[in-house]
């Protein structure tokens, strides 16, 4: 889940929350003014390539709105169309590297004044759009109209084990909230591990040297706000445990399956020793001791194998881009336990065959 094609570069990035005091900055244009001189700020500190805002982090919360294309039939009720908001910066996608499929990024030109624009996600496109150029299109979303300028690839916006939702974006120059993401993509070192909390104390001290009642906080990497959401854990800890418990039933199994085929191959001792003292060759007892034994490990994996088959519709519930009938699992497991086996059956023989026939013809 975690390797998921996430549609935008998690790498060397920084997340932290940023709530201004709208007591002291009560209208839109001081707040533009405000998060420019921010954003300045934050990208001369050493080691900071780009900054960019989203009103929420891409695994974070979401405003669903009701839309429409303007021109199309109304849809039924229960089957209306919903897009997860997202409010972003101009340079968003370009710092987050999500691809720019059609149309073009928001610019300085989309201001409050100019016409409402937003862009789009190919999901949303295949759902309202499939067979149409996005661009040009209206959204009607409540009480307003949004000319589409843009489609861009999916991103993961909610969970991780999801399937990407219709999304839409809207400037920020045309959307200013109080409370902004800041997105800090660090200067790409592969000798030196990213240090979130030095990147995060530097850009505290601009953010304080501007005005020290702006708080910054909820500061982590893209990668641990990956790892952290609630539905990795809640199939990483089954997962543990699953794999825990697989690991010791296969050791027990083949201790399980060496020590009776060892058993019952050593308890043909005196048998053995009757072939040999009538003049069977070593290779000809070896390969019938071998043969039987591995006669009953291939019924066992036989069964082992259909059995299998038949729980793994148990164990679809803990995977994720990936099946519960992978062959090549399948077939690892049959290979070990025969291998185990193999053994079982190799070992007592080969004893058994060093030992003098009329040892053997006393044993007990």
């Amino acid at each position: 889940m975690l390797s998921t094609n996430l549609g935008f570069n998690p790498e060397n990035v920084v997340t932290m929350k940023m709530s201004v005091p709208v007591s002291r900055y009560k209208t839109e244009q001081e707040l533009i003014v405000l998060t420019r001189q921010l954003t300045d700020r934050i990208n001369s500190i050493p080691g900071v390539k780009d900054t960019a805002m989203i009103n929420f982090l891409p695994f974070g919360g979401e405003v669903a709105d009701l839309l429409q294309i303007e021109g199309k039939p109304s849809p039924q009720p229960g089957k209306e169309e919903v897009g997860n908001e997202r409010v972003i910066s101009n340079n968003y996608f370009q710092m987050m590297g999500v691809p720019l499929i059609k149309g073009r990024y928001f610019t300085d030109q989309d201001r409050k004044e100019s016409g409402k624009v937003v862009i789009v996600n190919q999901a949303l496109v295949n759902h309202v759009l499939p067979a149409e150029d996005a661009i040009g299109h209206r959204l009607l979303i409540e009480d307003s109209k949004y000319e589409i300028v843009g489609v861009v690839g999916d991103e993961k916006v909610g969970k991780l084990d999801a399937i990407t939702p219709s999304v839409l974006y809207l400037p920020y120059q045309q959307s200013v909230s109080s409370d902004m993401c800041l997105v800090v993509r660090a200067v790409s070192d592969s000798s030196r591990k990213l240090n979130v909390e030095g990147i995060a104390t530097a850009i505290q001290k601009e953010v304080h040297a501007i005005d020290r009642d702006i708080p910054i906080f909820s500061v982590m990497s893209m990668e641990r706000l990956m790892t952290d959401t609630p539905e990795a854990f809640m199939r990483r800890f089954p997962a543990f445990l699953m794999g825990v418990f697989a690991a010791i039933a296969l050791l027990l199994a083949m201790v399980g399956i060496y020590g009776v085929i060892s058993y019952t191959v050593s308890q043909q001792t005196k048998e053995i020793g009757v072939r040999m003292a009538l003049g069977a060759q070593r290779n000809d007892v070896f390969r019938h001791v071998a043969g039987s034994g591995m006669m009953l490990a291939a019924l066992g994996v036989a069964l082992g194998l259909v059995g299998a088959f038949m729980l793994t519709r148990v164990l679809s519930g803990f995977l994720f881009g990936v099946t519960a009938t992978d062959p090549l699992i399948f077939a690892m497991v049959a290979v070990i336990l025969s291998v185990v086996a193999f053994a079982a059956c190799c070992i007592p023989a080969r004893r058994a065959m060093r030992t003098d026939p009329m040892v053997a013809l006393r044993y007990e």
